[in-house]
């Protein structure tokens, strides 16, 4: 395994502003030896797209992920459609930047949509998603997020569902808590389908913390913490991984309070720590 960082974990010093070159500097300055870039920050994408492929070249950096915010919960079809455009987009630019993997989302709920009604939807959706990923070679990574993905199970039945090998898992390992499960036996689930990891994690909160604060949905509160500092046994989820043969990055998500650069900093430390 390799120490990774997703550049959402900046996102507060990159939001409306250009900042992809900027991101692969300072990973490079980290000593990092892979990223993984999210459509949420091109500002240009022509111009910032070219700048990237040839910088990541010169600086000797991987991007082992490109990770799109699609959504499949549509009733209008049209919509459903765009949604599919988006991963073909994405197919398309991970190819140009050598990533091998893009995360995907399966949708957000919305109110009189039914979950057998979503759940249609998303596995429509996924199974023509995956077909144009696997024609490129690249594969989506699903990512435990959200009321209809967010569980071990819900995850490993889409998967199912779509049942091609194109198909696999992004394991978050600070989503579990927001859905009440425990990230350790989730990732058990699940480590033989993962495709990539978010290294996250989150400590249990009261009423007095305000920034960054997420709700499960048993109504606990978490908040980001540096990475290794909170309730997650991230230790055990590397071991867990480790035995189940998973050679990919550990892509370090902070999603905290405080400096973004001096947590992440630390949180890179931690983990190339753990990894050994």
């Amino acid at each position: 395994m390799r120490t990774g960082l997703s550049m959402y974990s900046l996102v507060e010093l990159y939001r409306n502003r250009p900042g992809v070159a900027a991101f692969l500097r300072q990973a490079k300055e980290w000593q990092l030896e892979g990223v993984e870039l999210l459509d949420f920050f091109w500002q240009d994408k022509d111009r910032e797209l070219k700048e990237a492929i040839a910088l990541k070249e010169e600086l000797g950096i991987e991007v082992y992920s490109y990770s799109i915010s699609n959504n499949f919960v549509e009733p209008d079809p049209v919509k459903r459609t765009e949604q599919l455009e988006k991963i073909a987009d994405a197919v398309e630019t991970a190819g140009r930047l050598g990533a091998k993997v893009i995360r995907v989302f399966c949708g957000d709920s919305k109110e009189g949509i039914s979950f057998e009604q979503a759940s249609s939807w998303i596995a429509e959706g996924l199974t023509a998603g995956t077909a144009l990923a696997e024609s490129a070679g690249l594969t989506l990574a699903l990512e435990n997020h959200g009321l209809f993905a967010g569980r071990a199970e819900q995850v490993s039945r889409i998967i199912a569902q779509v049942g091609s090998d194109a198909l696999r898992a992004t394991l978050d390992t600070g989503n579990f808590l927001l859905v009440d499960e425990d990230p350790v036996e989730s990732v058990r689930r699940l480590a033989a389908q993962a495709a990539l990891v978010h290294f996250k994690d989150f400590k249990a909160v009261g009423p007095e913390a305000t920034e960054r604060v997420y709700l499960s949905k048993a109504g606990k509160r978490y908040q980001g913490t540096v990475i290794g500092q909170g309730d997650v046994d991230l230790p055990a989820i590397v071991s867990l991984l480790k035995d189940s043969g998973y050679q990919g990055f550990l892509s370090i998500e902070f999603e905290g309070a405080g400096p973004a650069l001096a947590s992440v900093e630390e949180s890179i430390k931690y983990v190339k720590r753990i990894i050994g």
